[in-house]
C-alpha cells in the first residue's frame, strides 16, 4: 500500500545508488512488496545493514531515519525517507 507523502525534506533513494543524505551514507539494496533492505552508514562508520516497510522509524547512532514509502517497480525499486541529524533532533 503506497500512500504519497509531500515531505519537502524527503528524499527518494533509488536501488543502486548510495547517496549522502544529512551526513548518512544510504544505499537500497533490494526493493520486493512492502519491504526494502538498506545499508546505512554513519560518518566513519561501516555499513549497517536494516530490512524496512514503511512507516518504521530507525535510529542509526544520533540519527533518527523515517521510512515514508517503499516503491518496488520494473528496475528495483525505491525509498522515500527524512533524514533528522544530530543537531535537529536534540
Amino acid at each position: 500500500m503506497a500512500t504519497s507523502h509531500f515531505d519537502e525534506d524527503a528524499v527518494l533513494v533509488t536501488q543502486g545508488t548510495n547517496p549522502r543524505v544529512e551526513g548518512l551514507s544510504i544505499g537500497v539494496a533490494s526493493v520486493g512488496g512492502d519491504e526494502a533492505g538498506l545499508s546505512i552508514a554513519q560518518p566513519g562508520q561501516l555499513a549497517e545493514p536494516f530490512s524496512v516497510t514503511a512507516g518504521e522509524m530507525l535510529e542509526v547512532g544520533d540519527y533518527t531515519v523515517e521510512i515514508l514509502e517503499v516503491l518496488p517497480n520494473d528496475e528495483g525499486g525505491a525509498v522515500r525517507l527524512k533524514v533528522t541529524p544530530p543537531e535537529a533532533s536534540a
